[in-house]
């Protein structure tokens, strides 16, 4: 798998199959190509899309799926630095 630093990105991602219908229906919503699509398709099940790509951002948004950036998950889905550690 692809490899960051010592860590095989295969071993911590895992694929999920997306639905055809799903991936035509956003080509067709949206003119997107198939990648896109799928992403999108996926994003739209998974009930939210966290890209840095402002050109994904704008196309979820068309297709109503809620997004973020990697600092707004991290506001919204990590501790605060002064809760961390504390139980």
């Amino acid at each position: 798998g692809r490899m960051v630093g010592d860590v095989d990105l295969g071993t911590l991602i895992e694929a999920e199959p997306h639905s055809e219908s799903d991936v035509r229906a956003m080509r067709e919503k949206l003119d997107v190509g198939e990648r896109e699509a799928i992403l999108l398709a996926l994003a739209d099940r998974a009930r939210g899309l966290c890209t840095q790509d402002s050109d994904l951002r704008r196309l979820a948004r068309l297709a109503e799926i809620g997004t973020f950036d990697a600092e707004q998950f991290i506001e919204r889905y990590l501790p605060s630095s002064d809760t961390r550690g504390k139980r």
